[in-house]
């Protein structure tokens, strides 16, 4: 029997973290690095970034479901490029400021070490 694997994208402006979480534990799949280019959109250029790699992963089946937790001005841009496959298996959108998304870890942690024991 196999267990689901649930992804989290966690986004900002120009960086973000791909996590996995499986059987009671979460590490980290991919770093995500968006080297801004002058004069072009920014923001959409790096969504459809992320949306490729999220689409990837379904069309791998690589995870069952997908929750993505970035600011306000990245869910906007990311609900504009989502595809379909990614979208049938969207959990949550979860919003939260920088100063959230960048403390979050960006190396492989546990959920226990990381303060979600199961």
């Amino acid at each position: 029997m196999s267990q689901s694997s649930i992804w989290v994208l966690i986004a900002g402006d120009n960086d973000a973290a791909i996590w996995t979480s499986q059987a009671g534990t979460s590490k980290i799949l991919q770093q995500i690095r968006h080297q801004p280019d002058a004069g072009s959109d920014q923001l959409g250029a790096f969504a459809w970034a992320l949306m490729g790699e999220l689409s990837r992963g379904t069309l791998n089946k690589g995870c069952d479901g997908i929750i993505v937790m970035a600011d306000d001005r990245m869910l906007k841009a990311l609900r504009k490029v989502m595809v379909p496959e990614v979208k049938k298996l969207l959990v949550a959108e979860i919003f939260a400021n920088q100063a959230t998304i960048s403390a979050i870890p960006k190396e492989k942690v546990s959920q226990t070490e990381w303060g979600c024991a199961a």
